[in-house]
């Protein structure tokens, strides 16, 4: 269906008729109507710049091309670029675990006491099948336009995805977060599964949570691992109601629309 597309072209048509007037203009509205010409998909594309152009008919039989955007880009005819970082990481790990299947979530949050989650992505990775891929897409912050005074990063938790143990954290801040699309590159080192988590000292108050130290920063960088159904800096902002999983799934947080992200377990799949 969208291989050929079609596009109506009314051509003048010369009618002589005396006396017969309604008959003949209805004879010309009927042959203007079936004159269909073929369009290549090319000569359609520059209608929607970046997206896909469609043809939709209504029930009388008229019809419009309407332009189906990917989500990096929004508008009538996708003109317009949707904010957002854009980019590739590669994970490396012991060969030892070449067989263990990780979840991969990444974040992108607001830095505020709020810890909006944005956007976020998560896949698994499994060494034995995935060695040399590496992951590209992109994180969209969840308002047109991003809040200019506020700074942004990247979190990504790695979790065990057959046993839905927490592996570990790291952390990448936003540089340049007054870019409209911002490149990032990353690779990062899953540790090895006897690696333990390092936890804060109890100077730092996570109320619903437990306070733990970023793996790729040496400085003393650390967050609150928030409870399910807990959200915020500290740990203080309730989201019980919203964060519904799986009983046999884990809630991760929820995002800017009070959506829930929840981690499945290895034999399960979907929003919950």
């Amino acid at each position: 269906m969208l291989c050929k597309m079609y596009v109506k072209r009314f051509e003048p048509t010369l009618v002589f008729s005396l006396g017969k007037t309604k008959e003949s203009t209805t004879n010309l509205l009927i042959s203007t109507k079936q004159s269909v010409n073929k369009l290549s998909f090319d000569e359609l594309a520059h209608l929607c710049h970046r997206g896909l152009p469609l043809r939709v008919w209504s029930n009388k039989n008229e019809s419009k091309v309407v332009c189906l955007c990917p989500h990096t880009y929004y508008g009538s005819k996708c003109q317009y670029q949707n904010q957002r970082i854009s980019f590739s990481i590669k994970i490396q790990l012991l060969s030892h675990m070449r067989e263990i299947p990780f979840q991969i979530i990444i974040f992108l949050i607001e830095n505020n006491n709020q810890r909006i989650i944005h956007s976020y992505v998560q896949f698994m990775y499994m060494r034995i099948r995935d060695c040399e891929a590496k992951f590209s897409t992109h994180l969209l912050y969840s308002t047109r336009s991003k809040n200019l005074t506020q700074n942004y990063f990247i979190h990504i938790d790695i979790y065990d995805k057959t046993s839905s143990i927490y592996h570990g954290s790291f952390l990448y801040p936003i540089i340049n977060s007054f870019l409209p699309v911002h490149p990032l590159n990353l690779s990062i080192d899953i540790p090895s599964l006897n690696n333990e988590i390092k936890y804060c000292s109890k100077k730092h108050h996570c109320i619903h949570g437990k306070c733990i130290k970023y793996l790729n920063i040496e400085q003393d960088e650390n967050f609150c691992q928030c409870d399910p159904g807990w959200s915020g800096q500290y740990c203080t902002i309730s989201h019980l109601i919203h964060c519904k999983c799986s009983p046999d799934s884990i809630c991760l947080g929820i995002d800017a629309h009070n959506r829930p992200i929840c981690l499945c377990p290895l034999h399960k799949i979907g929003s919950r």
